[in-house]
Order: structure tokens, then C-alpha cells, then sequence
């Protein structure tokens, strides 16, 4: 591939980082990039690498049953005060190199969501470092791991580390992190030493979660620099670990590997707003990361993640965005420190190969090598245009596929000298944010994704979870819903309901399903011992309805208004209003809420109706508009002619019955836009407004209400 771009003119390629995008002066492609399309002498390189294929279309039943996620790290009591401990003597020290925030995040158990990170990297691919959606590629980057955590984008090459002198300690066995934190907090005041054991650990256990669940020597180098305050760049090591950890995951299937796959949950989390925690408050908190850590994880199963990855056609251009203004506005506004500015953005927007361990020889981990960056797959993440990248082809790595590992400290030091020689051409401009792509790319793309996404989703996903994996779930819940009654005939079961429930618009009645919700001829034999209807809900089916309640309620009311969601909330509202722990206040809107939903959604949906009618004439009255403007033209034109001719000219007579005909269409069409706008008067829109307006306000009631 590499022979092959270096074989292409000019003609086809845009070699800089910053291209201008049509007339605008603000607005820009990120390159390198091609110029009309995509050459068809790659097409068996890039997107996929020859012979690669994503882990939706290989992976099989059982990857439920590995330990994926065992180097996910927690925050014990005996850490937490170890950082309160050292943080009194080293704050300082952290907040000089950049780690304070990070260190700070580390105090928060982040909870796991397995489902969501199992779902996402079906769709990873290993060649380009990049998931695959139907919209286009998204990965994270050393700008999200910056805003995402706090650490410096920007600084000393990891190189420089290479050079420092460790103290002589005595050899010590290996031990697990908790018996660690014990060992090294004995000593009443906090010395260098203890400094030093503490952020190499932090290093191990919270930064890289390396996979061995013990304190490694290999990150020794780094936990000095950082001690000593050294501004190290260290938010493109940390996501060259991510990388690499997305790559051991997926090429074997699930197995547990290393890698900070906490930093990719808050990534997706960040950009798929529907997969955040609740609540999700930005106030006081001093990186987005905390944020998201501190909040309670939607429920939301693997099949359903995996449909909405599979199908999500497209997203906002916020949620390209996700931090903007504050980190963009980098961007709107140039800072007197053009000098600084140049060196954080070179490290957003470079591609290149980025530094990964730093262990040379022998070493379970840590071994140094690369992963390559290549930020132009991903130019809406940075508010830039996407067009149609140059692939990956300048690492150091074989190929796509593969990964070096460096056998002297040379391959590391040549690495940051080919980054220090790329940014010394780097200038970052002026740019206003407006993620968008180029017909250009919207062609190349869709045409890959049809060619390979050739099976259903249901296909997919039978394959992948596998029937004897569905039957032993299903059996599983089955055992757990013990119902006290035996002649109750309920349907618990959330969000499948089997049962005809009303949608806004539709013909069909709403059943309420705890008035409704046995046989009449069995009503009588009902077990008289059932105290309260609560009593005929297990615990977990109870949770499973307030946690389907929460998640649809944190939904724009647009995408209740979808069947499915509508048919979910309705059947699980009335269960968890049963709940017996519920306060009086919390049930009352419940009951509200249930009563009122289908007016509510009516009014959105006839309020949507109404706008998307206006909208359509309003177009109508546009292509009007521009027919009698182009007419009145034509008929001036004519006018004009006539007057400056001889009036024996033969086709005088032609000339004057075209204005004649010109003059009739022109007023029959103010004549139709006339009737236009007394049909669809601007205050329609206005109307049609206030009522979305009031369904949304009363929406987001009931989401306070219900979910604080």
C-alpha cells in the first residue's frame, strides 16, 4: 500500500493537515486526504486490511463465558486513602505534571457496563485503529483522552524517560495490588521512595491496567518523571495502550487483555448521549471523565446495544462534539501563545505512529512498539470536514495487521524524532466547528458498508449469542421470577410485550395492564393470602421496570414516540408504580404519567405533523417565489427588446404575445402564493411550536420528578 501512494501525482492528493472546504474561509477538511475519491488500487487495503474482518462478522457463541474485564480497575478503601495520604505532601508535584485530575478520577469506582463495550468493539477494526459505523469511522483520540481525563496532550516525548537512572532497590517478588498499597504505607511521613511505588501503581492499576493485577517495574522510568513534575505527553501513551488493548480483545475473541478500558467506556458514553449514566451533571466537576464516572449505568443489554450500533444511520453534529465550546473554542480563538497552541494541536491532528511500552527485551509487558494514529479517519471529532483519508501507511509496523516490537532504545527514539520533524511544518488556523462529511466520502463509505454488511442483524446476532446460549438466559430468568401466585397470569417480561398496547395515532386501545391482567374466568381464584399487588412482582422484575422507566425518560420525547419505546414505557410504568419502597410523591407521578402519556405524545406528534406540513409548503412557496422572479426577468427582458426594435420586424408580433403569456403565468402564480400563505400562515408554525414545546416541558417534568 505504501509503494503504491507514493506512486500517485499530486493530482489525486491534498498532503497537508489543514484543506480548505469550499469558499469558506473558516471552514476546512482534514487531511491528508485524496482529492475526488477513493483510487480503486487500494480498495483491498483500506478500509479493511487484506484478509481483516470485523468481529461482528467472525466472532461465535461462548466469548459470554471469558473474564474479559478482569484488569478493570477499583478503587479499594486502602487506595482511596493512600491518595488522600500522598495527595497532602505531592498535590503540587501532580498538578506541575498534568496528573492531579487523573489521579483525583481514580477515587471513583467506575462501573462497568460489559454489554455496551462487548457491542461496540464488534464493530473495531485492528488495521486502522477505528470502530466502523454506518456513518463513518469514530475512534478515541488524544483529544478525547485530554478532555476525557485531564492529562497533558502535549510535552516531553515519552523518549526522554529512556535516560533516567532508577534508584538501586532491593529485589522484591511480584505481589497483587492490595497486599502492595499495605507494604508501602507503613511509615509515618511520605517519602520519595513511597512516592515513587505509589504512582508506578497508579500507573499499573488505574492508567494502563495491565493484566497481570500486579505492580510492574516496567513503568519505573515514567513514575520518576511524573514525580519530579516533568510536563511528559502522556495522553498519546495512554491511548496507544487503549489501542492496544482493543486490538488484543478483539483478535482473541474476548479473552482478558490489558488496557484502559475504562477511558473507552466514558468515550462512548461521551458520544452516544443515550448510553450515559444518570445523572449526568458537568457542574463542579473537573474533568468530563468524573462526570460520567460518578452516575448510575442504564441497563441496557448486549442485543440491544449490538442492534443500535448495527443501525444507527447517522448522528447529530453535536455528538460529534461532545465538549465543545470549552476545549473547541482552542480552536475559535488563537491564544498570544501561537507556539504552545501549534504543539496541542499537532498532537491532535498529526497521524503518526504513537509510542506503546516501554519495556525493552525480555518483559511480560510492556514490550515498546507502536499503534498507529491516524486522526484524519475522524475529522468531525474536531469539528473539521470529513472527506475521503489517506489510509494508514507510514508506521514502522509490517503491515496493517501487525505490530513491531523494538528490540534496542533506538526504534523509540526514532519514532519521536520523525513526530518532532512532522510538527515543525504544522500550523494550526482558524477554524469555526462544523462537523460535517463530502458527497465524496458519503459515496465511498456507503458503498463499503453495503458490500459488507450483507447479513440481518438477527442473523448476526443468532450467530453470535448462539440458540443453547439464548435458551440457558431465558431459563435462567425463568428460575429467578418466583411468582407467589400460581393462577396470576401476568406478563413480566420487559421490553418484549406480547400484549396490543396504544400508540399515539393508533386505532388501538390502551389496556392498563395492572387492571387488566388476568383471565376473568380466574379472577375468583386469585390467592386471597396477596396483600398488596406489589406481592405478585419479584425484586428483580420490580428493578427491571424502574430501570426501563429511567432509561426511556432520559430519551427525547421524539424517540419515545417510536412503538417500541412507547409500548416499553406504557407496560412498565404501572409495574413500577407497585413498588414498595416508592415514596407517595414518586407513585402519584407515576400514576400521572401513566394517565397522561398518551395525550402527551399525541400533542408531539400532531405538534411534528403540523411543522413538518409547514415545512413542505414553505418549500412550495420558495420554488414559487423563484418561478415568478425568473418570469418577472424574462418579462422585463422581452419588455425591453420591444421597446428598442423596429417595429416592422416579423417576429415582433411572436415577441409581444410571449410578454402577453409571461404577464398571465406570472399572476397566476402570486395568485397560488397568495392562497399559500393564508393556508399556512407563519403563526401555523408558531402554534405547532408552543404545543412541542409544552409536551417537551411537561416531558422534562416528569423526568425530574421520576428520576431524582
Amino acid at each position: 500500500m505504501e509503494q503504491i501512494i507514493k506512486e500517485f501525482d499530486s493530482d489525486i492528493l491534498h498532503p497537508e493537515i489543514f484543506v480548505p472546504y469550499s469558499t469558506s474561509s473558516s471552514e476546512f477538511m482534514l487531511g491528508p486526504c485524496f482529492k475526488d475519491g477513493f483510487p480503486s488500487e487500494l480498495e483491498s487495503f483500506y478500509p479493511l486490511a487484506e484478509g481483516e474482518k470485523l468481529l461482528l462478522h467472525t466472532l461465535q457463541p461462548g466469548w459470554q463465558e471469558k473474564n474479559t474485564w478482569k484488569s478493570w480497575p477499583t478503587a479499594t478503601e486502602g487506595w482511596i486513602r493512600w491518595v488522600d495520604r500522598m495527595e497532602k505532601v505531592k498535590g503540587d508535584t501532580w498538578r506541575t505534571a498534568d496528573i492531579y485530575d487523573t489521579i483525583q478520577l481514580s477515587k471513583v469506582n467506575i462501573p462497568c457496563d460489559p454489554d455496551l463495550l462487548y457491542a461496540a468493539l464488534c464493530f473495531w477494526s485492528t488495521s486502522g485503529n477505528a470502530f466502523h459505523f454506518n456513518f463513518g469511522m469514530m475512534s478515541p483520540t488524544v483529544f478525547d483522552i485530554s478532555a476525557l481525563t485531564g492529562i497533558r496532550p502535549h510535552g516531553e516525548a515519552i523518549s526522554s524517560v529512556l535516560d533516567i537512572q532508577s534508584p538501586k532497590r532491593e529485589k522484591s517478588k511480584k505481589i497483587y495490588y492490595e497486599k502492595f498499597i499495605k507494604v508501602n504505607t507503613q511509615r509515618e511521613d511520605v517519602t520519595e521512595e513511597e512516592h515513587l511505588v505509589f504512582l508506578n501503581m497508579w500507573l499499573c492499576k488505574f492508567v494502563f491496567c495491565i493484566g497481570s493485577s500486579m505492580v510492574a517495574k516496567e513503568y519505573n522510568n515514567l513514575a520518576i518523571a511524573l514525580a519530579s513534575g516533568r510536563k511528559v505527553a502522556l495522553a498519546p501513551f495512554i491511548l496507544s495502550h487503549l489501542y492496544r488493548g482493543c486490538r488484543s480483545l478483539v483478535t482473541r475473541g474476548f479473552a482478558p487483555a490489558g488496557g484502559p478500558f475504562w477511558i473507552l467506556q466514558l468515550w462512548l458514553q461521551s458520544y452516544f448521549p443515550q448510553y450515559r449514566p444518570f445523572p449526568y451533571d458537568t457542574q463542579n466537576c473537573m474533568t468530563l471523565g468524573i462526570a460520567l464516572a460518578q452516575g448510575k449505568l442504564k441497563q441496557n443489554s448486549f442485543r440491544e446495544c449490538f442492534k443500535f450500533f448495527y443501525s444507527c444511520s447517522s448522528i447529530s453534529p453535536n455528538q460529534f462534539t461532545p465538549y465543545s465550546p470549552g476545549w473547541l473554542q482552542l480552536a475559535e480563538h488563537i491564544p498570544s501563545n501561537k507556539l504552545a497552541l501549534d504543539d496541542i494541536w499537532s498532537n491532535f491532528l498529526i497521524p503518526r505512529d504513537l509510542q506503546y511500552g516501554l519495556a525493552i527485551g525480555n518483559s511480560s509487558v510492556g514490550k515498546a512498539g507502536v499503534e498507529y494514529y491516524s486522526p484524519n479517519q475522524f475529522a468531525r471529532q474536531f469539528g473539521l470536514t470529513q472527506t475521503v483519508p489517506l489510509p494508514p501507511h507510514q508506521s514502522v509496523n509490517a503491515s496493517p495487521l501487525e505490530r513491531i516490537v523494538f528490540n534496542s532504545e533506538s526504534g523509540i527514539r526514532e519514532v519521536d524524532s520523525k513526530f518532532d520533524q512532522l510538527k515543525r511544518n504544522f500550523s494550526v488556523v482558524e477554524f469555526h466547528p462544523n462537523p460535517k462529511c463530502t458527497p465524496s466520502f458519503e459515496s465511498w463509505w456507503s458503498t463499503y458498508i453495503s458490500k459488507t454488511r450483507t447479513e440481518s442483524v438477527e442473523q448476526i446476532l443468532d450467530r453470535i449469542i448462539g440458540e443453547e446460549a439464548i435458551k440457558k438466559r431465558r431459563n435462567k430468568g425463568q428460575e429467578k421470577d418466583k411468582r407467589p401466585s400460581k393462577n396470576a397470569k401476568r406478563e413480566l417480561v420487559l421490553p418484549n410485550i406480547e400484549h396490543s398496547h396504544g400508540v399515539p395515532g393508533s386505532s388501538h386501545s390502551s389496556v392498563n395492564r395492572h387492571e387488566k391482567s388476568v383471565d376473568d374466568e380466574n379472577v375468583a381464584h386469585v390467592s386471597s393470602d396477596v396483600k398488596s399487588p406489589a406481592a405478585q412482582y419479584s425484586a428483580e422484575v420490580l428493578d427491571k421496570a424502574k430501570a426501563e422507566v429511567q432509561k426511556l425518560l432520559m430519551m427525547p420525547l421524539q424517540q419515545v414516540l417510536l412503538p417500541e419505546n412507547y409500548s416499553s414505557l406504557e407496560a412498565a410504568l404501572p409495574i413500577y408504580a407497585e413498588s414498595p419502597d416508592l415514596l407517595v410523591e414518586k407513585a402519584r407521578n407515576l400514576e400521572e404519567l401513566r394517565r397522561n402519556l398518551p395525550s402527551l405524545l399525541a400533542n408531539f406528534q400532531e405538534a411534528k405533523k403540523q411543522k413538518d406540513e409547514y415545512y413542505k409548503e414553505s418549500a412550495r412557496k420558495v420554488m414559487l417565489v423563484d418561478d415568478i422572479i425568473r418570469k418577472q426577468e424574462l418579462h422585463t427582458e422581452l419588455k425591453d427588446l420591444v421597446v428598442g426594435i423596429d417595429a416592422s420586424i416579423p417576429n415582433l408580433k411572436e415577441i409581444e404575445a410571449l410578454e402577453m403569456n409571461l404577464t398571465t403565468e406570472i399572476s397566476h402564480l402570486e395568485a397560488k402564493l397568495e392562497e399559500l400563505r393564508i393556508e399556512f400562515p407563519a403563526s401555523k408554525k408558531d402554534v405547532a411550536d408552543s404545543l412541542a414545546t409544552q409536551a417537551e416541558t411537561r416531558w422534562a417534568d416528569y423526568k425530574r420528578k421520576i428520576c431524582v
